[in-house]
Formats: C-alpha cells, sequence, structure tokens
C-alpha cells in the first residue's frame, strides 16, 4: 500500500481552532527520547480524525447515532458509523462518546 505524502487541501477555516498548549502540569514537561532513535527517512504523515453525532436521531428509540473519519494524508484508512449503546441526555455527552470511541 502506497500513501502520497503530500500535504491533504483541507478547508482549516471550517474548523474551529483551540489553543492546546497549556497543561495542568505546567510547561517543564517533555519527553525523554532514546539516544539510539531512529532519524527520519522521508516525509511527514498528516492522520486527522473527524467525528459527529446526531442527538436522539432515532426516534423510536431516542438512541444517538455517532460517526468518525480517520484520514492518513487525504486517503481515508478507518471510518465507522453506529447507533450509540446508551441514551444520552445531552449533546456534549455524545460528542464525548463519540470522540472517546474514535480515540
Amino acid at each position: 500500500m502506497v500513501f502520497d505524502p503530500s500535504e491533504p487541501e483541507i478547508d482549516r477555516s471550517l474548523f474551529v481552532r483551540q489553543d492546546w498548549s497549556a497543561t495542568v502540569c505546567g510547561d517543564s514537561l517533555k519527553e525523554e527520547l532514546p539516544a539510539n532513535m531512529l532519524e527520519s527517512r522521508g516525509h511527514g504523515f498528516i492522520m486527522s480524525a473527524y467525528v459527529d453525532g446526531d442527538h436522539a436521531g432515532d426516534v423510536a428509540t431516542r438512541k444517538s447515532r455517532t460517526g468518525f473519519l480517520v484520514f492518513l494524508n487525504s486517503a481515508l484508512i478507518f471510518w465507522m458509523p453506529e447507533k450509540q449503546t446508551g441514551i444520552e441526555t445531552s449533546s456534549f455527552g455524545l460528542e464525548l462518546t463519540a470522540m472517546k470511541q474514535c480515540t
């Protein structure tokens, strides 16, 4: 399987940007990398995941539907549409459950 290493063309202005640079642990956290780690041998890849949900979309059972797509650069490598097993009382709970399933 070969993936195109070029940058995917995604209109990023459609997504709300959040500042995730600050953590509750402070800025002193650093990942220790092994001394014998291999060097990169090519272009990097961008993995993106898109999640959405339909709160209480099933009229009969009031269960929500969620789905997510996972892309490696511009290639769709995984997707999952499904009906939630439980009944969420809020759209926030629905989206959180969907993100948990995706990650």
